[in-house]
């Protein structure tokens, strides 16, 4: 078991479900109730949370420093990695940039931590990693090296390999982190347990699309939650519901009269979207901003919705239209010089003729930049646009944005 050291971070419960997905068992425990709690519980391993204050504050949540005699191995992440300096005899300070999004990680050390072949095998090695934080590492503890840094982070990764305490300033438990889920693997391997990784097979994604098609809403929840359990809400939406959509028909279907049990389906799943998509950190990555609207006529929204979510939880902002836009309104939002790319989707079966001038008016729209358009059916479309991208879906989407 790895006990998860809570110091108010908002993805303590995502580190414990990554654990889970590998079989590890894990309990949140708050640092002031520690050693009360642990005293009848046999444990492996400890992890120090994020956090949203500063250590060196006055009141901040903190962990009494007998802890580091436990013996056990500790792996601290963001303000855990800071706690670990900040009880020891290293030092704090506010930030001189503050990361919110997108870094790079160079490996300089090898470190069991880090051992992600075949991007290790050679030194220095490169990853890219998701930051959240406004105070770094200004002096390292006695007895650790550092193991990884980023252009502006001397101290992102550090080990004392004797005493099996680590500390990353990044956070590996979040999807935008390269090989996120194998450090947390590593680290549970560190601690002398055995980790069995369930990979995405392709007879757990049928299982759970079988089972969604009783559309019973008790039902339903249950195996939704199931999967978001085994591989993270990401990975569901990608691997289980939209292909769930696409298999009952619910996501290209032409009619407005959907039988109420598969309407009842798309329901849950736009709210449980929206919930998911308001609860993302902000775009940090403005490099590209997509342009997301339904053109008219096009009456199902839920596809459009799964786009959104899936690029907002890449880094990217989006600017949402929604719903019958007309060509007008899309080239107005396009002209005030903040989007780069336009996605949309076509559902509803369409003339070669209608749907390749209105394909041909959105790529005016975008000369400068990309337009993404999924189809129902595109297979026999000949056009020669050579800023149109043809998805046949959220995966497409999901791979084109890596």
């Amino acid at each position: 078991m790895i006990l998860i050291v809570d110091f108010g971070s908002q993805t303590t419960h995502l580190i414990s479900r990554r654990l889970r997905e590998l079989s590890v068992q894990t309990r949140i425990i708050e640092p002031e109730t520690f050693f009360d709690e642990v005293k009848d519980i046999d444990f492996d391993g400890i992890i120090f949370s994020g956090g949203p204050t500063s250590v060196y504050e006055k009141g901040a949540p903190t962990i009494d420093a007998k802890i580091f005699a436990l013996g056990k191995p500790i792996l601290g992440i963001c303000y855990g990695e800071q706690i670990i300096a900040h009880v020891l005899d290293g030092e704090v300070r506010s930030g001189k940039k503050k990361e919110y999004g997108p870094a790079t990680l160079t490996i300089q050390r090898s470190s069991p931590l880090f051992d992600l072949p075949p991007i290790t095998d050679s030194l220095p090695a490169s990853l890219a990693v998701w930051m959240n934080h406004g105070d770094e590492l200004a002096r390292l503890p006695t007895g650790f090296e550092v193991v990884g840094v980023t252009e502006t982070i001397p101290y992102a990764a550090i080990a004392d390999e004797s005493r099996k305490i680590y500390g990353v300033q990044f956070h590996p438990e979040v999807v935008h982190t390269q090989f996120g889920l194998q450090i947390l693997k590593n680290f549970a391997l560190i601690c002398g347990l055995s980790p069995k990784e369930t990979p995405i097979s392709e007879a757990f994604v049928n299982d759970m699309i079988s089972s969604m098609l009783v559309f019973d809403e008790a039902a339903f929840e249950k195996v939704f939650s199931a999967a978001v359990l085994r591989m993270g809400f990401y990975e569901t939406v990608v691997n289980v519901v939209y292909p769930f959509l696409i298999k009952t028909g619910v996501l290209w279907t032409t009619d407005k009269s959907v039988p109420a049990q598969e309407h009842f389906a798309s329901c849950i799943i736009r709210r449980k979207l929206m919930a998911a998509t308001d609860g993302l950190l902000p775009a940090t990555n403005t490099s590209r901003c997509f342009l997301l609207f339904l053109p008219p006529g096009e009456w199902h929204e839920v596809g459009l919705m799964f786009a959104n979510y899936i690029i907002r939880a890449n880094g990217f902002p989006t600017v949402y239209l929604g719903q019958n836009v007309p060509t007008e309104g899309v080239a107005q939002v396009w002209a005030s010089g903040k989007p780069t790319h336009l996605v949309t989707f076509f559902t509803a079966p369409r003339p070669d003729e209608e749907l390749s001038f209105l394909l041909r008016s959105y790529s005016r729209v975008a000369a400068s930049g990309t337009l993404l358009a999924a189809v129902a059916d595109h297979s026999r479309l000949k056009l020669k646009m050579g800023n149109l991208s043809f998805l046949d879906g959220i995966t497409s989407l999901d791979k084109w944005l890596k």
